[in-house]
């Protein structure tokens, strides 16, 4: 039997050990679970901190690109180091891709170029089609910028296929637009003018103003290059309009810069030069190398238009000095044009004749049409000024063939058929404006009345939180007053006993002095020693009528009630004697002058004198309520 219990006490033993031993592996487990949740929440909240901190930057760089690329480029060097460092792939895609865009704001082609290829392996390798086609688009940018017009158009067809395919079709607006630039600068005049108005109808349906104002400048360009001034100055206005709107003030200065050149072909040379100036001014403060160049050309176009050679030549010099120091390559050509046309208008045909023919060379490779037209017309001038007629006239051909192939009639025909189609398709799209303007107006309407109304509620609320608020203030200071009015009854009770004290006292000590006067007055007459033993009993039992320490029990009973006064009034007027002070306290009980001398065995002079002697120690004037000032103030 005892072999039995011994066994099952083992066993149970072993079944507690097991349980516990269970219990605590739980426990560590559980702990385990814990911590690991906790460590992977916190990574997963640094990781979620560190993408919108990304984010931010992106987007604050993307602000800042046309304004202030320099900024920009600190700002997404930041992002781009954080997306690298926590291992963000789209975030560095996102990060290359605007960076590439700054470098190229800068005109900084080549560290462009590269971010932005880099931009797009990783968006190819990481399936990030949308950042491919953005990519795609900036590339042929770049390109566009080189000038080699045929790897651009070669690059946007890419982006456009890829658009299509990821249904992205936001990005075919961009798409169009930079391939109607490169038809503009190959001489392609109705493809450009097609492509842009494609673009300008998608930008509206995107209410994308900002590029339906570029794309409108663009037209202006156009229209002005075939000599359709009207419709130049109509797409201008149309352009300059949303970008003062907006305060776009890149926009802005393109247009005071085209506006310029648009008053040069219309003999508007006052009109032109303040356009470039405004122009000018624009780039200066937004730090723009390129443009300012640009600007610079222009203001010395305009002196040389009106032959003053000697400003217009500082202007073509300023304008080189920036393009030769930012590496502008397109801009250092058409200075150089214009230096030659210069020389050629001076009468300095042979230097002009040299300049010209080495940029005509580089000009026909990049199929410029217009400034080779304008170059072939000058060239053919310089020769024919020395007589040199058999070169003379193979520029003149050159100059008449390029001429009829950009202002035909059929050229002209196709155009405006196309701004005819174009209009159309600007009134539907503002008669459907309108309506969609109509049923704005009355659900704002409907807003409007909702809004009132609720604000209405709001201000009722208000009011009745306001008037709760008013009942609880008002009822807070009735309590405060009724406890003020007990506090002050109290008070004046308390008075009233500590002067009854103290006349009762003074009246005691007074009956008492009197009666010992007298007894000493009959103990002095008197022989008998029995009777004057008597008398002398009788003198020290009137003089124990007014209990000793009884004053002191009066002066606790005063700092009981007046609590601190006369501590605090000594602190104040230290100069103030002890029989002040407590002429100071009886006062303070607004007692009587012919009160305070009974208490005190005084004469009502004497107490006045003492009076004064306070109101000057206390700097106060001599009509001044003494009472009153010590009641207010201690």
């Amino acid at each position: 039997m005892k072999t039995i219990q011994k066994i099952r006490n083992i066993a149970i033993k072993k079944i507690q050990i097991l349980g516990i031993t269970l219990i605590i592996l739980f426990f560590i487990l559980f702990l385990n679970y814990s911590c690991r949740n906790t460590s992977e929440d916190k990574t997963v909240s640094k990781k979620q901190i560190s993408i919108k901190e990304i984010e931010r930057q992106n987007m604050q760089a993307n602000l800042y690109i046309e304004t202030n690329p320099k900024l920009a480029l600190k700002i997404i060097d930041t992002s781009l180091f954080l997306s690298r460092k926590n291992k963000l792939i789209d975030s560095e895609i996102q990060a290359l891709y605007i960076k590439g865009k700054c470098y190229r704001m800068l005109e900084q082609k080549n560290a462009a170029y590269a971010n932005i290829i880099s931009s797009l392996q990783l968006s190819v390798d990481n399936h990030n089609n949308w950042f491919r086609i953005l990519n795609l688009i900036e590339l042929a940018e770049i390109q566009f910028r080189k000038l080699n017009f045929k790897e651009a158009d070669s690059v946007l067809n890419e982006a456009e296929y890829f658009a299509r395919k990821n249904k992205y079709d936001n990005c075919l607006s961009a798409i169009y637009n930079n391939k109607a630039k490169i038809a503009d600068n190959s001489g392609e005049k109705v493809k450009a003018i097609k492509l842009y108005l494609k673009t300008s109808e998608l930008f509206v349906k995107e209410k994308n103003e900002k590029s339906l104002a570029i794309v409108y400048n663009n037209l202006a360009l156009l229209y002005k290059s075939i000599n359709q001034n009207s419709l130049a100055l109509s797409y201008l206005n149309k352009s300059k309009l949303i970008n003062e709107r907006n305060q776009y003030l890149v926009g802005l200065a393109e247009n005071y810069n085209n506006l310029g050149i648009l008053f040069i072909g219309l003999d508007s040379m006052e009109k032109s030069k303040e356009a470039y100036i405004k122009s000018r001014k624009i780039y200066e403060k937004m730090g723009r190398s390129a443009d300012m160049a640009k600007s610079y050309l222009n203001i010395g176009n305009i002196f040389f238009q009106n032959n003053d050679f000697i400003n217009a030549e500082k202007y073509y010099d300023s304008s080189l000095l920036i393009c030769i120091k930012h590496n502008i390559g397109f801009g250092i050509i058409i200075n150089k044009i214009n230096r030659g046309e210069l020389y050629a208008k001076q009468g300095k045909h042979k230097k002009a004749i040299q300049l010209l023919n080495s940029e005509l060379v580089k000009i026909k490779e990049m199929k410029l049409t217009d400034i080779e037209i304008e170059i072939e017309s000058y060239l053919y001038g310089a020769y024919k000024s020395l007589r040199e007629y058999d070169s003379a006239l193979i520029h003149f051909e050159n100059y008449s063939k390029l001429k009829d192939l950009t202002s035909g009639l059929e050229l002209k025909k196709q155009i405006n058929e196309l701004q005819k189609k174009y209009n159309k398709a600007e009134q539907e799209a503002e008669i459907a404006r309108l309506n969609v303007a109509i049923q704005k107006g009355k659900s704002k309407i409907r807003m409007i009345i909702i809004t009132v109304l609720v604000i209405l509620i709001i201000i009722l609320f208000i009011l009745f939180l306001l008037t709760l608020k008013n009942r609880k203030l008002l009822y807070r200071n009735e309590l405060q007053k009724t406890e003020f009015e007990k506090t002050r009854l109290k008070l004046e009770m308390k008075n009233k006993e500590l002067i009854t004290n103290a006349l009762h006292l003074a009246s005691l000590t007074e009956f008492s002095n009197q009666f010992s006067e007298k007894v000493q007055e009959i103990m002095n007459k008197q022989t008998d020693s029995e009777t004057k033993k008597s008398l002398s009993e009788i003198l020290n039992e009137v003089n124990n009528v007014v209990p000793q320490g009884a004053w002191k029990d009066f002066e606790t009973r005063f700092e009981q009630v007046h609590e601190g006064f006369s501590k605090k009034l000594f602190s104040d007027y230290p100069d103030l004697s002890s029989a002040e002070l407590k002429i100071c306290s009886f006062l303070r009980l607004n007692m009587t002058t012919k009160d305070i001398a009974l208490l005190t065995h005084r004469s009502q002079r004497t107490i006045e004198n003492q009076r004064n002697s306070i109101r000057k120690k206390m700097n106060l004037m001599t009509d001044s309520n003494l009472e009153g000032y010590l009641i207010k103030n201690y």
